[in-house]
């Protein structure tokens, strides 16, 4: 075994226990160590994502790809102003969860891509532009606010048996202490075409 392949199973190994010894300390919030560990590619022969629209919020913007940080956790887009796709899990108008997130506002408290998606209504339709110049387009059926140590990962990015949309950004108080917010805005939605 090269030493490249022992610190990868090392690495594994940890991983696993960490996983075996958190459902112990909190099962309830623990999700499937496909969701905790999964980074590889969608499967699905999907278009990748490259504009969304919501008309009624007059939102108008690009995608990024967004992968998984050094701590698990999904990146964030670098620009305020464009989107990103979580490029390992569902491609528009395949099965499962697309999830998009955007910022509220910028570093300096200035209105981002999302700062107004709070005034998003039920049957609201939200539409991806696909790189073959197709749409996916969703209608919009849950909203709803979660403190950040309540985050609904499972809801989120879990297995679900439709294609659906989740559109995520910060809400509640910022904390500068913290340098976030105390809540996540989640949107749900199903696809309608």
């Amino acid at each position: 075994m090269t030493k490249r392949q022992a610190k990868i199973l090392s690495i594994v190994i940890l991983l696993s226990s960490w996983v075996v010894a958190a459902r112990e300390l909190w099962p309830e919030k623990i999700i499937s160590e496909s969701v905790v560990l999964s980074a590889a590619p969608a499967k699905v022969s999907e278009p990748d994502p490259v504009q969304l629209s919501v008309p009624s919020l007059k939102i108008n913007t690009s995608f990024v790809p967004l992968g998984l940080t050094a701590t698990r956790e999904i990146e964030v887009p670098k620009d305020p102003s464009t989107v990103g796709w979580y490029k390992y899990g569902a491609k528009p108008g395949a099965v499962g969860p697309v999830v998009i997130v955007g910022h509220l506002d910028d570093q300096r408290g200035r209105p981002s891509v999302f700062w107004n998606l709070r005034d998003i209504k039920l049957g609201d339709r939200v539409v991806i532009k696909r790189q073959d110049g197709t749409d996916a387009i969703y209608e919009v059926t849950e909203k709803a606010e979660y403190a950040q140590d309540q985050f609904p990962t499972e809801k989120v990015y879990g297995t679900i048996d439709h294609a659906g949309i989740r559109l995520i950004t910060c809400s509640g108080k910022y904390s500068a202490i913290k340098q976030r917010y105390s809540k996540n805005l989640i949107v749900f939605g199903k696809l309608v075409n």
